[in-house]
Parts: C-alpha cells; structure tokens; sequence
C-alpha cells in the first residue's frame, strides 16, 4: 500500500473533479498516463486536479482527458478503481477516444494488419526451411548428395515440413493475432491437411456434414484458408465465452465453437480462402505473363513507395503460397533485391558527392546496410527521399535492372527477409545455372544505371542549403562538457531501435517533447526491434507491448515509448519479448513491432528514449546521424551532478 498512498487524495477527488460518476464513459491507463473518456468536457476542472500531489499533468487528446502521472500509473489506476469501481470495464462500449474500448470504426490498414500480425511471426520458420531445401538441391548437384541417402531424406523432410504444415501454423500466429485460443487455431489448421480428409480428397470421393456438401479441396502448403477461418473462429469463441456459465465454461467455450466452426470451415471459408489464394497469384502471374518482364521493372521502379504504405504486406500470402508449392517466384523478390540495392547505390553517390562531413558519414553507412543486408530504411528516408534527386535516380536505375532481371526470367527459389547480397542471391540458385545469373545482371545493371543517373541529377548544395535538423545536426544543446563525469548513475545507453534521432521538442506530444517524462532523444524508427539501452531489470511491462521502463544497473529510470498514441492499437502490431521483474542485457531485444501496420493504421511510430527525473542539463545527446541498434546514443550525468 506504500506505493499508492501518495495518490489518496487524487482516488479520493477525481470522480468530482471530472464532473461525477455519469460523465465518466471509460477509465483505463497506458504506461504513463490515466484515460478517461468524457461525455461533458465542459465539466472538468482541470487547474485542480493538476494541484493534486502526484499529477505531473493533464492534457486533452479529442475527447479523452489524460491524467499524467509517470511510471507508477499503474498504483495510481489501481487506487482509484479500488476506491470508486471504475476500471477497464466500466462504461464499455460507450463512444469514447483512443484506446478505451470503443468500437473503432474499420481502415483498411487493419486487413495489411491482420495479415501481417499472422504471417510475420513464420517467416524465421519459411526462410530456414527454404534454405535447407537449397542446401539440399546445392549438395546434390555437387555429388555431396544422393537421393536416397538418410541424410538427403531427413534434410528433405524437415524443408518440406515447413510448408506442409503451413496450416497448423497459420493457425497458432493467426489466433494470437485475433487474441484467440492458440491451441483452438492449431486444431483449425489441422484438420484442414489431416491424413483422412487428403485421402477422401484425392480419391475424388463426396463429403459432406450433416448434408452440407464439403468442397474437395487440398490445403496443405496453404495460407489464407487457415488465416480466414481463425479470424472468423475469434469472435465466434468469445461469444461461447461470454454466454456459457463459469462453472462448464472449460468445456463449452471450445467445444461449441469448434462446432459451428467446422461446417463453417470446410463448407465455407476454406474454399473461400483456397479461391482469394489462387485467384491473387493468377492475378500477379497474370500481370506476368501479359506484360512479361515490364512486370518486374514496374515494381522494381515503384518498390520504395510500396513499401512505405505497407501495401508490401498484401504481397506475403502470394510469395507464402509460391515457395509452398515449390514454384519460383518471379517479381516479388527479383524486383525488391534490385531495388534495394539501387537505393545503397544512391546512397553512395551522396556520400561520394557531398561535402557535408556528417551526411557523407551517413550517406555512407546507409549505403552499406542497403546493399548488403537490404536494409533500406534509414537510407530511403534519410537521404534519398530528403533530397528527391537520389530516390529518382534509384527508381531510373530499379525500372532497368527490373528489365533485365524480368526479361532473363530470374525467379527467386525460396523466401529470404535479407534482400541484399548477402541474403538475397542465395536464394536465386537452382538446377539452372541462369537463374542466378539472371538475377546477378539485373542487379549490375541497376546499380550502373542508378549511379549513372543519380551522379547527374544530385547536386551537393541539396544537402548543404538542407535544414540542420536533416543534415544530422545536433539538434538538442549540447553542454559544453564533452562527456559526462563518472560516478554513481553515470552511464552511457545505447539506441534502442535502428532509425533516426530526432530533438525530443519536436515531438508531437506535447508531454514527451515538453520533457515532463524526463530528458532523452525520439528515434524515428527504420526497423521494428527494440533492444535494451543498458543492462538492468524490467520494471514495467506493458501489455500492449508499445512501452517498457527499465532500471539500468546504474539506477537510471528509463522509459521505451514506441509510437504516439499507440496504446490505442491494443497490442496489435506489437509483440513483446520480456516480461515485468526480468533481467535485462544490452542489446537484449524487448519488444518487436511492426513499423509499417503502425503507420498504415494511421499512428507515428516515432520512439521516445527517456530518463525519468532528469533535464536537459542531465543528458547528452551523443549523435543524430541515423544508425543502427545498438551504438551509443546518451551520456548521462551521476546523479549528485543533477
């Protein structure tokens, strides 16, 4: 109770302050903040409540009031629903702002969501068992392989494992997704390749249930069937859960959803899935085959933008579904590989031409991580789009490697995330010796083309008349100081996420850029990993995944906020990979996040990196220049400098 006592007075007024228990409509909490949704602005009496000890604040965000309390929001949530009966369920479903339960209206940005949150999660499981089936068809035709050999036959297997069962999987990501049973979703996927129904299948033979006619269809290797049916199964078990009394619950929560769901699967949403499947790849090789290898270069020239709208995404269940089948995929890959690429190439010729100091470093740096991890983040929105001419030039040089890689019929053998040399043309060898050299060509050609190009349109004094904030100066001030004394609580914390620092006052918050939550730095992410700063223990844990606070070993308080308002999101596009009470090393990842659904769903996925109880004077904003994870990033003083 010690810890909750400072907020008695707050538990005890609030109710009045906001104007009375009926125009609270619902009362929730994020990392540092209580929400309340209010039906009568006009009702709050906000200069008082800011009076009450252990309120740092309050701000309005629409029609929500935010109460800013700190890290230890969480005592305060819970004394005041203690006190007076609010909490989460409260007024539930009343029309509210944010993330307090309200039924928020549908984007489309929540179907690339949903896609995404389910399909992301396999892609380790798809890219290691595609390179096991490469490393098998490799040492086959080098003779280090022969058909038949134990070894051959359990390497085979276990490739094949990983696209057989795709359903099963699909199942399992899907249901966490849609906040459903795992085990549930699992069984969905299940029953769709179980060994009986196969048979019936292939044997031509009619099924049916209770005189429904089931459609013959094979689903193994599939995708959207599986990813259709568990996101209808989520509601459906909710339902059952919401009506069946507590005490055999355990019991009719799975049973009578697996009931409705299985004429609804195999009647209906399976074969709608098979169809949305096979009609989106017939759609794609459609294209393909009309205009031949102009297909590659379209998208090739127009990737960038692609993947800044997160329209990417809709892209996954066609690949997912090509390499299940053990087909090539012709321009998906080819045409990212070769953009990617070409957006390290214009990169270079900044850093070549320009005779800003700090943005050849940079250039430089995103040039690497472009070509040879395919990393093209930091590189597309710190330079090439920050001065137009590189990102024409990039596209000028994509559109004819596209060309050459399409017209060579360079197809892809296997999923690879890594579309940089290093993890991109591995997946262009096969039994036929010109398919990487197909893909090799159009990759050397758009890198000609785009250096080519973007030497002639990129003019130096671009990034010498460019605001200092984009040239990667220190934006912040900077003490005089160059490093902070060492003692009790100095330390440095590294960058948290790959991306861009930005001055935390340009924030679009005013709480974080005011520094009410202390000093630090925003990054605007370029990947979506966060990693630990510093070593210490996870002292909060937020459920939604979208903050962490920290206690590093030097006794600093830290708070990892990814995103502006992305409580909202409910979880959705993050997942968390510690838990509250857990000790922590540097670079030990915390919570990974899908940058593109945040953005597609309307959020700014910019992350704030903050030391709780310090000011300006406290931290040193070490650099600006955009990097990966883990470089240093602030200095802070020992605490009897404060």
């Amino acid at each position: 109770m010690a810890g909750r006592e400072r907020y008695a007075e707050l538990a005890d007024k609030i109710v009045d302050l906001l104007g009375g228990r009926d125009n609270i409509g619902f009362f929730t909490h994020c990392v540092t903040r209580l929400r309340f949704n209010l039906k009568d602005k006009n009702l709050v009496r906000k200069e008082e409540i800011e009076k009450i000890p252990g309120v740092m604040g309050s701000q309005w965000s629409g029609d929500q009031y935010q109460v800013i309390i700190g890290q230890a929001v969480g005592d305060a949530y819970a004394l005041i629903a203690e006190k007076t009966g609010l909490g989460a369920k409260e007024g539930a479903g009343e029309k509210g702002g944010g993330d307090c339960g309200e039924k928020r209206k549908f984007r489309p940005g929540d179907v690339l969501d949903a896609v995404s949150g389910s399909i992301t999660p396999l892609m380790p499981l798809l890219i290691g068992a595609g390179f096991i089936k490469i490393i098998v068809l490799v040492c086959t035709q080098l003779g280090l392989l022969a058909e038949g050999d134990p070894t051959h036959t359990i390497l085979s297997l276990v490739g094949d494992a990983g696209f057989y069962f795709l359903p099963v999987f699909v199942g399992a990501t899907a249901a966490r997704k849609f906040n459903a049973n795992i085990g549930l979703g699992m069984l969905v996927g299940a029953m769709l390749i179980h060994p009986s129904f196969i048979e019936a299948v292939n044997a031509g033979g009619t099924l049916n249930i209770c005189g429904i006619p089931i459609y013959g269809a094979s689903y193994t290797s599939s995708v959207i069937p599986a990813l259709l049916a568990v996101a209808v199964m989520a509601p459906v078990e909710r339902f059952f859960a919401r009506i069946s009394p507590d005490m055999i619950r355990s019991i009719t929560e799975p049973l009578l959803t697996l009931i409705v769901m299985i004429p609804l699967t195999f009647c209906l949403l399976a074969p709608i899935g098979a169809f949305l499947g096979t009609y989106l790849s017939a759609a794609i090789m459609w294209l393909y085959d009309t205009v031949g290898f102009v297909a590659v270069a379209v998208f090739a020239c127009l990737c960038p933008w692609i993947v800044m709208t997160g329209m990417h995404t809709a892209m996954l269940p066609y690949m997912f579904d090509t390499f299940a089948k053990g087909l090539p995929e012709f321009i998906i890959t080819p045409g990212m590989l070769v953009s990617n690429i070409d957006q390290g190439v214009a990169n270079l010729v900044v850093a070549i031409k320009s005779k800003d100091e700090n943005m050849r470093s940079t250039a430089a740096s995103c040039a690497v991580t472009a070509v040879l991890g395919g990393v093209t983040e930091p590189g597309m929105f710190g330079v090439n789009l920050r001065f137009k001419t590189p990102m024409y030039g990039a596209m000028i040089g994509s559109a004819a490697g596209g060309l050459v890689t399409g017209f060579m019929g360079a197809g892809a053998q296997a999923l690879t995330t890594s579309t940089g040399l290093i993890g991109g043309f591995p997946v262009f060898i096969s039994s036929n010796p010109m398919n990487l050299v197909g893909i090799i060509a159009g990759v050397a050609v758009g890198a000609v083309v785009t250096f080519i190009a973007t030497y002639l349109l990129f003019k130096p004094e671009q990034a010498e008349t460019a605001p200092a904030s984009e040239k990667g100066a220190t934006a912040v001030p900077m003490p005089a100081q160059a490093a902070p004394t060492q003692g009790r609580g100095a330390e440095t914390l590294l960058q948290p996420v790959a991306g861009t620092p930005v001055d935390l006052a340009l924030v679009n918050d005013q709480t974080f850029a005011s520094g009410m939550m202390g000093a630090g730095v925003a990054v605007e992410p370029s990947e979506g990993v966060l990693v630990a700063p510093a070593a210490g223990v996870v002292t909060v844990m937020f459920p939604t995944g979208h903050a962490v606070g920290i206690t590093t070993d030097a006794g600093n308080e830290l708070l990892l906020h990814i995103g502006i308002d992305t409580v909202s999101l409910e979880g959705r596009g993050f997942s968390p990979k510690v838990s509250q009470g857990q000790r922590v090393h540097a670079g030990d990842v915390l919570v990974e996040f899908d940058v593109a659904a945040i953005r597609a769903a309307g959020y700014d996925p910019t992350t704030m990196v903050l030391v709780s109880d310090t000011t300006a004077d406290d931290v040193i904003v070490l650099s600006h220049d955009a990097a990966t994870a883990g470089v240093p990033l602030l200095a802070l003083r020992a605490a009897k400098e404060a």
